[in-house]
């Protein structure tokens, strides 16, 4: 046998070896729920998650994701920022493991198809090898739900940050055949002073708190469709008790704004609901007061929207306010509640979803 001959004889093999190691099957991708998009600081923002479902009978360890429109890539990611956005990259046989995901869409807009290329290492009996799965995805022409001001005059931070693992963008609640994330959208206020703190003195006291009182307002024309008002809330922080999932929304109104739109007012202070189910409400209405039940560190007002009339077996939908004046927004968390915001040219944002933990004030 001549070289040309052997070397041929030997790809073969390492081919057939190669293709041994390689499992039949690939694991499943599945969409929580449709892509959404929302404009933030001017720019198309889009919100999902995406369930991989490990069907091999080996183990796997996915190791990067590339997201494109087109031939431009969104996103590409590997190493702790893949493990960041991720409940898990190691997955056993039969495990699922939910990778969430925002996209920024920098000068585009209209984005409507995206394709997705995963890779992940394979543990077979012969060894670890390489492999590659891809999935589609389309964007939901869906048009966010426009809403006014839930709150009246004063500073507020609008608070939320999709990369902390326990934020409302990263909890999901477990139906009978799915799990739900109602607060895939979700944003907490908490009113502020000049100097960018949320309480005068002692902000152990729940009253010191600046926003702890405030009126609630309706944010559109709807009806009233929930209104639980029996949490009691207590007068400092340390005392407050440490509700299950199932409690988190502590006193709540839920108003129906449109068909498949429900707006979610949590953590209001007990005997302040001034509406009960059925009633018809206008924007503007104030509805209830701003509070400290439930699942809550602080006193601030929880609100999102939704496409079902249950405040945790439902799934959140993207809204946009139709005005507000953003003054200024936090870069570094750390410094909330004790130093003042970075601030930035004032600006009048219209359509637009405020940006994360910004400084906002709403117009009348």
């Amino acid at each position: 046998m001549n070289r040309f001959a052997r070397l041929c004889a030997c790809s073969y093999l390492l081919l057939i070896l190669l293709t041994s190691c390689r499992p039949d099957r690939l694991p499943e991708i599945h969409l929580s729920f449709t892509p959404q998009a929302v404009l933030v600081d001017g720019k198309q923002t889009i919100y999902y998650e995406l369930d991989v479902v490990n069907i091999l009978e080996d183990s796997i360890e996915i190791t990067h994701l590339e997201i494109h429109r087109d031939e431009l890539a969104l996103l590409s990611v590997t190493g702790p920022a893949l493990k960041q956005r991720a409940t898990a990259v190691s997955l056993g046989p039969h495990d699922t493991a939910t990778v969430y995901i925002e996209l920024v869409a920098e000068g585009e807009s209209g984005i409507r198809h995206l394709s997705h290329q995963f890779r992940a290492e394979v543990f077979t009996r012969s060894g670890p090898t390489s492999i590659m799965f891809d999935f589609d995805a389309e964007v939901s022409k869906f048009q966010p739900v426009v809403i006014g001001a839930p709150l009246g005059e004063g500073m507020w931070a609008a608070v939320y940050d999709p990369a902390w693992n326990r934020g409302h963008r990263r909890v999901r609640f477990p139906g009978s055949e799915k799990k739900f994330l109602p607060g895939r959208f979700a944003i907490d206020f908490i009113q502020l002073d000049s100097s960018g703190h949320y309480a005068q003195g002692d902000e152990n006291q729940t009253a010191n708190w600046f926003g702890y009182g405030q009126d609630v307002l309706a944010v559109a024309d709807g009806i009233v469709v929930a209104a639980r008002d029996d949490f009691d809330e207590s007068p400092t922080l340390d005392a407050h008790p440490r509700y299950p999932a199932e409690r988190a929304t502590g006193n709540y109104v839920a108003i129906e704004i449109a068909a498949s739109a429900f707006v979610f007012y949590e953590h209001l202070k007990p005997g302040s609901i001034r509406v009960s189910k059925g009633q018809r409400v206008r924007r503007g209405d104030v509805i209830a007061q701003l509070g400290f039940t439930g699942q809550s560190t602080g006193p601030h007002l929880h609100m999102h929207v939704s496409n079902d009339n249950a405040p945790l077996l439902s799934e959140g939908i993207a809204f946009v306010f139709d005005k507000f004046e953003l003054i200024g927004r936090y870069d570094d968390f750390s410094a909330f509640g004790k130093e003042r915001w970075d601030d930035e040219p004032v600006s009048i944002r219209s359509g637009e979803r405020p940006p994360v933990n910004s400084v906002v004030r709403f117009g009348k």
